[in-house]
């Protein structure tokens, strides 16, 4: 039976069943402008029992729906961002009580100039930290970006913004999606000072919105609350600076709020340059346990020049029954580069081997992305969400080394220079649909969601080498030319059913059917110009092809009694993935997989203290790489050997999320989270102390890698991390206490014997934040970071260091037009490399004036590192090595930048 029959034939069967339940149906409007709010929070009391609080949230329709707990009066509140609440009285008569539509007014009063004392920094409502703004906004043209960068709690990696252990998946405003694709750019460019508080909170999946059935996953969400008129509002907000050092940086933005409509058109650039250098501390990989390591000593300094571009446009509307949203974004991220490496081998019967190289790159890549979301309401009971995505990609890579390597058992010498440059370009096209129907039943839903996804790509190289070998029976030299041009296709389907059926009023049951499938090819032809070949390259030209399909089909069954949510599922999932080499060589690969995967949550309390907690496990296949074996550590064309003994290996993870507040009060919040593999998939490294001839027919050189993968019955890797706040609001000042930990052990091969890798930190944080007399805002923190990491074989004590960080931060605002700003930050480090310098200290100044008043224009004159004695030192610990790295990111520079704010 074809896929589609099967779908067609599961949704009739499925809408033919048949419950009992009871609902209440609430809609919530605008009243100025009488379309849907969406994101509104509504909340029901019984009048018997006012403990017993039902919350809900509306979808983008305007539509909530609650499941009371039986016949009555009960009190219904609501709640949205910029509008006045609601509270009134509905009664509920079984089955169905539709409450009507509630119209909120916007809030029209705005006090301007006004210190609260008595309000808390952070509070914590319910599910939801919210920071004030003002209590953390550091200078007058600050971006949202500087102002969630000291928030606790909240962290940046890369370019996701991370709360406690999960990223962001969404930021809103004012509770509506941003209308851009570049969430850090977009906080770059907008006004900290238009931002009157910060929530954070986790929100459930829309599945989980739209049916009603908590499947346990959450969304870390953002809402930024601005200040002012918040349904029509205008924000301008353009800077640009110069300094020395060659820093430069331009932003601007223009963000309009008209009602259901929103409009953005943003953009930033900036140029900054630094330096580097690495040592390389040990290495575990041995040849011989009796001579020690075969790497003891590595330098590398290192210049850097970044670069870095964006710009975006942006629209998105919200109507009666309906939602439209279109995005653009273009990124140009580039870098020059230029590095000296030198590293000293000691090699095997006393030998010692050294190595200076010197390489210099620059790379360029543009990135275009248009994404866009379209949702709309069929009547009460059916929607659809569209959401089409095109991404095209393009860049250029050129990169210069020149290196020589001298030994002296036995004398010997080899000099190389070398030469490439890389061309790429890709087109994505991709979209979902998803289809959602409500039925006549109360709790009765049926979504079917269909995605497809189609990539090309092609990369051009071009490269040049010159080796010269001097042995004591001559010298040699090799001079090659390859031009090469790569073709990667591939194309992604994905189709998931989901059902939801009502079993009395406080259970329902879910189906979930999935099938998923992807096809990927690579030709790579490479053509040598010397000597002169006109066809490709045996030796490093191939044509391969991989397929995964993926089926997966389950049950859950969800029962609410009281405060308690209890939720329990089964699922079989199999994975089937294939391979082919179609030149040079003729090899296939064909594996596949299949496992039960149960899952368990409970959801306990509301209001000022909840406890989840949450069990799922995850099947980890295998991929098409790692059931062969793989030489040289890289080109996975080279095939040899099927691994039929590697196994899938299942991943269970636990989740433990415990809050409880207190108005104007303390708060404790912890979270954990660890992750038990069995079957786990490990890496196995052989080292080759002799020529050795591979059963495919490769060679490997003494001193030579190889990398397989391998199972380890009952191997276990684990993790976990928490995270606490207790505030206490006294004499105008907040305390807060903070820490994070984890704990990982990672099992791994070498030469065949079981090695393990165990790796644990701690980071306590303590903060102090006071305001004198509402013009000198001081803030201090002082945090303790211990780390650890060890290997199981090396008969040494386990690598420790202990960094101590202390930051103090001051603003004064001298007059209305006039402030002053000073940091000062005190890093040191113990434990590192002999040679390192982990001390360091950063004192940053600023002046800022502003002749017209705040939040208008603004001249600011910034030095960056004063005393020009800042400092990164970076630990990089793995199976092979540990590695400290020491980098001066931007050095002492000056910049005057000028702001101007309209809103």
């Amino acid at each position: 039976m074809k896929p589609f029959s099967v779908v067609v034939l599961l949704y009739l069967m499925i809408s033919a069943a048949y419950g009992q339940t009871a609902e209440i149906r609430v809609r919530v409007i605008s009243a100025e402008s009488r379309t849907p709010l969406s994101g509104a929070i509504l909340m029901i009391t019984p009048r018997t029992d006012p403990s017993r609080i039902h919350h809900a949230m509306t979808d983008t329709a305007g539509h909530a729906v609650f499941l009371p707990d039986g016949r009555g009066l009960y009190r219904l509140e609501v709640h949205h961002v910029g509008h006045l609440p609601y509270a009134g009285l509905i009664e509920h008569v079984p089955p169905v009580t539709d409450a009507g539509t509630i119209a909120l007014k916007a809030r029209t009063i705005q006090i301007d100039e006004v210190v609260i004392r008595a309000e808390a920094e952070i509070q914590q409502k319910g599910d939801t930290t919210e920071y004030l703004a003002d209590a953390f906004r550091s200078f007058e043209d600050a971006s949202t970006e500087d102002l969630l960068l000291r928030l606790p709690g909240l962290s940046f990696s890369g370019s996701s913004i991370r709360t406690g252990m999960n990223d962001v998946a969404e930021i809103l405003l004012d509770g509506s999606p941003i209308p851009t694709g570049d969430i850090r750019s977009v906080l770059q460019a907008i006004p900290a000072a238009s931002i009157e508080r910060v929530q954070v909170f986790d929100r459930q999946s829309e599945d989980a919105e739209f049916s009603g059935f908590d499947d346990g996953t959450r969304r870390a969400t953002i809402n930024l609350v601005s200040r002012g008129k918040r349904v029509n509002m205008t924000t301008v907000n353009a800077s640009a600076g110069y300094g020395e050092s060659g820093r430069y940086e331009g932003r601007g933005a223009i963000l309009r709020m008209d009602g259901p409509r929103r409009y953005s058109l943003l953009g930033n650039y900036l140029s900054g340059s630094g330096t580097g250098s690495g040592q390389l501390a040990s290495a575990l990989h041995d040849i011989n346990p009796d001579v020690g390591p075969l790497e003891v000593n590595s330098m590398s300094p290192s210049s850097r020049r970044i670069t870095r571009g964006m710009g975006s446009a942006g629209f998105n509307e919200q109507w009666d029954g309906g939602y439209a949203s279109i995005g653009y974004v273009l990124t140009r991220p580039g870098s020059e580069s230029d590095e000296v490496r030198h590293r000293t081998y000691f090699l095997a019967g006393d030998g010692v081997s050294s190595y200076s190289e010197h390489r210099t790159s620059r790379s360029v890549e543009f990135t275009h992305l248009i994404n866009g979301r379209l949702e709309l309401g069929f009547g009460q009971y059916n929607s659809a969400v569209f959401t089409p995505r095109i991404t095209f990609r393009s860049g250029d890579n050129e990169r210069q080394v020149s290196g020589e390597r001298v030994a002296t058992d036995p004398a010997s010498s080899t000099v190389l220079s070398t030469s490439n440059r890389v061309s790429t370009s890709s087109g994505t096209l991709g979209g979902t649909l998803v289809l959602r129907q409500k039925f006549e039943l109360p709790g009765r839903t049926l979504s079917l969601e269909l995605g497809l996804t189609q990539q090309n790509g092609e990369r051009h190289t071009d490269m040049e080498s010159h080796i010269v070998t001097t042995l004591p029976a001559g010298r040699t030299t090799e001079v090659l030319r390859q031009t090469g041009r790569d073709s990667m296709p591939s194309a992604e389907f994905r189709s998931r059913l989901l059902f939801t059926e009502p079993v009395t009023v406080s259970s329902r049951v879910q189906f979930e059917y999935l099938m998923s499938g992807s096809r990927s090819a690579s030709a790579v032809r490479t053509t040598s110009e010397q000597p002169v070949r006109v066809d490709p390259d045996p030796a490093t030209s191939s044509s391969f092809v991989q397929r995964v399909t993926t089926h997966r089909a389950g049950a859950a069954l969800q029962v609410r009694s009281g405060d308690v949510l209890f939720t329990a599922g089964l699922a079989y999932e199999q994975t089937a993935i294939g391979g082919e080499e179609q030149w040079t060589a003729r090899a296939s690969t064909s594996r596949t997989y299949g496992t039960l995967l149960p899952s368990v949550s409970v959801k306990m309390g509301k209001g000022p203290a909840s406890l989840r907690v949450r069990y799922v496990a995850s099947p980890v296949i295998p991929t098409l790489g790692q059931t062969q074996e793989v030489m040289d550590n890289a080109h996975p064309m080279f095939l040899t050997i099927g691994n039929a003994r590697l196994r899938q290996g299942v991943q269970h993870l636990v989740d433990v999320n415990y809050s409880t507040s207190m108005d104007q009060g303390p708060r404790f919040w912890v979270s954990v989270r660890g992750t038990v593999s069995s079957d786990a998939i490990c890496r196995a490294v052989t080292l080759f102390d002799a020529e050795t001839v591979l059963p495919g027919g490769g060679v490997m050189l003494p001193g030579g890698e190889l990398t397989t993968y391998v199972n380890e019955h009952g191997a276990w890797s684990t993790g976990g991390m928490f995270a606490l706040s207790l505030p206490v609001q006294a004499l105008a000042s907040e305390v807060s206490l903070w820490g994070t930990g984890n704990l990982s052990s990672t099992p791994w091969f070498r030469n065949g014997a079981r090695e393990r890798t165990e790796q644990w930190s701690m980071s306590p944080e303590f903060t102090l934040r006071t305001t004198i007399d509402t013009t000198l805002r001081v803030s201090g923190g002082y945090a303790l970071t211990f780390r650890s990491t060890a290997v199981s074989s090396r008969e040494n004590e386990p690598r420790r260091s202990v960094i101590r960080t202390l930051l103090v931060e001051a603003t004064w605002w001298a007059t209305r037009w006039l402030s002053l700003e000073s940091s000062v930050a005190v890093r040191g480090e113990t434990g590192l490399t002999s040679g390192l310098d982990g001390e360091g200290a950063r004192w940053d100044l600023a002046c800022s004036v502003s002749p017209f008043g705040r939040r208008r224009l603004v001249l600011r004159l910034e030095c960056h590192d004063l005393l020009n004695t800042d400092r990164s030192v970076v630990r990089t610990f793995t199976d092979s090595y540990v590695e400290d790295s020491n980098s001066t990111l931007l050095p002492r520079y000056f910049l005057m930048r000028v702001s101007y704010f309209w809103n």
